[in-house]
């Protein structure tokens, strides 16, 4: 769904409501006369879910 918004898409309306909601509530997403866009905390939450996975893994040992 942050693909989809952070590309433009506006609000389909397969969008789950709650989900828009949620993604309100933690300042993710805001609603626009041209749709849902993300904020700036959407899209480094967008980056970080989306571009660089491996760098958000944990470091160190892992356990056996």
């Amino acid at each position: 769904m942050l693909d989809a918004i952070a590309q433009g898409a506006g609000e389909p309306p397969e969008y789950d409501r709650a989900w828009v909601e949620a993604l309100k509530t933690i300042s993710w997403v805001v609603e626009t006369g041209g749709g849902l866009r993300l904020t700036s905390d959407g899209r480094q939450a967008h980056r970080e879910l989306s571009g660089n996975r491996a760098s958000a893994r944990p470091r160190g040992r892992t356990p056996a």
